[in-house]
């Protein structure tokens, strides 16, 4: 599976989700997301969806807002996007192994 991670603010692109997520699946796209300039996030994260065409795009807090303003290209459909709390329940839900 290929996902494209967005941070939040004042995170960084290497932190402890995105290497969770790297270790379990097969590959996750980093990016380092500007803190200051929304739309310059958002064109930064356009441009690798457009190019890598991941199956999955995951935000994590205001990464979650630039993820919302992408464009995948076709209507979200009803329940295609989902908001998950970052805990050891959910993450073994979503992927199937447990958070360590």
């Amino acid at each position: 599976m290929k996902i494209l991670f967005l941070h939040g603010w004042q995170s960084i692109p290497g932190g402890v989700k995105p290497t969770y997520l790297a270790q379990h699946v097969h590959e996750v796209i980093k990016l380092a997301l500007p803190d200051e300039d929304f739309n310059e996030a958002v064109h930064i994260a356009q441009a690798e969806f457009d190019k890598h065409k991941p199956e999955v795009v995951v935000g994590s807090s205001r990464g979650g807002a630039v993820a919302m303003n992408i464009d995948n290209g076709q209507a979200v459909r009803d329940g295609a996007v989902r908001s998950a709390l970052a805990n050891k329940s959910n993450i073994t839900k979503m992927f199937g192994r447990p958070y360590t």
